[in-house]
């Protein structure tokens, strides 16, 4: 196939190269199951109801994406057998928040944890006390406590259904992006430190908490964990409800990758 060929192809699809190498979703919880369990809509790691855990009808954009995860004080829980695995990849994290401002300046709102205070492997996502998007990761001699990276909330960001994502590329010095409603939240930030660390759970996922002692004061929606980095343009169709995490990666990319195959076979043959 020559050059010609390829670039047509690639124009075709309407794809650049890189989306060969982009998010494809591990874990996904929609919160629409009014009774126990929480189900990963594309994965084993469904969650069981913790005492003061339920679901609720609000939900965001309008009540449109059915029930929520709800709590004031306690999580879900999924057994570490079946927590999802990110090993080295690249990894990325999305979700929709309703948190009480009451929180604000307490204790911290913990989103899940694979990690807690074991020093090795899994990841942490919490809102801290000082409204801060907080992300640790585990690995020998770093725990959370030396946390990653984190990103500055507004009050606006409260008491409202908020979209928040989070996307890692791990040997990037900008490797890290935080999303709010859509939009770019700060400066990019440096995970290189990282890079090449397994992140395998070492104790069960907990949805609505971290540490066992920082729960959700609130609500959550659409939990996703990712390996790979989502786009800005899927970040803005999770955030706008045009792309559920369930149809990531979105079927252009897929078709770029069958394509992606398909030269190395002929290249091989030639």
């Amino acid at each position: 196939m020559n050059r010609l060929k390829l670039a047509a192809l690639l124009a075709a699809t309407n794809i650049g190269v890189g989306a060969a190498y982009g998010a494809n979703v591990i874990t996904y919880y929609n919160f629409d199951q009014t009774s126990t369990p929480f189900v990963d809509q594309v994965g084993p790691a469904d969650v069981t109801f913790g005492t003061g855990a339920t679901s609720n009808t609000d939900s965001p954009l309008g009540d449109t994406l059915g029930s929520s995860f709800s709590s004031t004080s306690g999580d879900s829980a999924a057994t570490q057998a079946n927590s999802p695995s990110i090993g080295t990849d690249d990894f990325s994290i999305s979700f929709w928040m309703n948190l009480a401002s009451s929180q604000s300046g307490g204790d911290a709102n913990g989103i899940l944890d694979m990690l807690a205070n074991t020093n090795t492997g899994g990841l942490q996502v919490l809102i801290s006390p000082s409204d801060n998007i907080a992300l640790g990761v585990g690995a020998a001699g770093n725990s959370f406590q030396n946390r990653l990276s984190s990103a500055a909330l507004s009050a606006s960001n409260f008491d409202t259904w908020t979209h928040i994502a989070i996307t890692v590329d791990r040997d990037s010095a900008t490797g890290i992006t935080y999303y709010v409603n859509g939009s770019v939240l700060g400066t990019s930030q440096d995970p290189t430190a990282y890079d090449g660390i397994s992140l395998v759970p070492t104790k069960d996922l907990d949805v609505g908490s971290a540490n066992g002692v920082f729960v959700t004061n609130g609500l959550l929606d659409d939990l996703a964990i990712y390996t790979g980095v989502l786009t800005s343009q899927e970040v803005s169709g999770l955030a706008a409800g045009t792309l559920s995490p369930s149809q990531i990666p979105e079927p252009g990319s897929l078709a770029l990758l069958g394509l992606g195959g398909l030269l190395v076979a002929r290249r091989r043959r030639a």
